[in-house]
């Protein structure tokens, strides 16, 4: 038997981003700079994240394809341990 993909994540460039989600990210982050993309095929989903540094502040944001944002958190940078 062969086996079943359920989901497929690829890294995109972010000019490779449908137009809706790049429009999404442009009105909700009008200072931001996306830094990172990924699309993730679920079937018949499919779902963009964006990496977006806004205002000193880094965002993991999740589209659908229509540019409708699902999901939004902080990233928190990880403090290094000083000894």
């Amino acid at each position: 038997k062969e086996g079943k993909v359920f989901e497929v994540e690829e890294t995109l460039a972010a000019d490779a981003l449908p137009a809706a989600v790049k429009q999404a990210l442009a009105k909700a982050y009008p200072k931001g700079t996306i830094k990172t993309a990924t699309r993730t095929t679920r079937g018949k989903a499919v779902t963009y994240d964006a990496k977006v540094r806004s205002e000193g502040r880094v965002l993991q944001v999740r589209l659908d394809e229509k540019g409708v944002v699902l999901d939004t958190k902080e990233i928190k940078k990880k403090k290094r341990n000083q000894d």
